[in-house]
């Protein structure tokens, strides 16, 4: 059996599976939790993220690379578990709910972080 195919899970076990999908990033206070946390600025900060606009015209932020993980999960450990994003902080894999959670941007709170939509 492969060690990521789990049958039952009712909690977390820290297998690290969230952390294989792209991170989403909630909102503005995500972007500067992380950023306080690596000593950056959020100008800084920004060049970490990527915006990706949804077929339906919403805004995603996401940490880059965005299709290998988050690249703060290193030798299966949250490297910023204090400053962990919204989308990392509240997904549960046992919970079919939240693995569908997305977190939309509105043109608005983009700019506030510094770009332009």
């Amino acid at each position: 059996m492969r060690p990521w195919i789990r049958t039952v899970i009712s909690a977390c076990d820290h297998c690290g599976l969230c952390c294989l999908t792209p991170c989403l990033l909630g909102s503005v206070k995500d972007v500067d939790k992380l950023a306080n946390h690596e000593g950056l600025s959020r100008q800084e900060m920004l060049q970490k993220l990527q915006v990706e606009v949804t077929p339906s015209g919403r805004f995603l932020v996401r940490i880059k690379p965005v299709d290998e993980g988050c690249p703060y999960h290193i030798d299966n450990q949250c490297t910023v578990h204090k400053a962990k994003p919204r989308g990392g902080r509240e997904f549960k894999c046992w919970d079919a709910p939240t693995r569908a959670l997305t977190y939309f941007w509105n043109k608005k709170n983009l700019r506030a972080i510094g770009f332009e939509a």
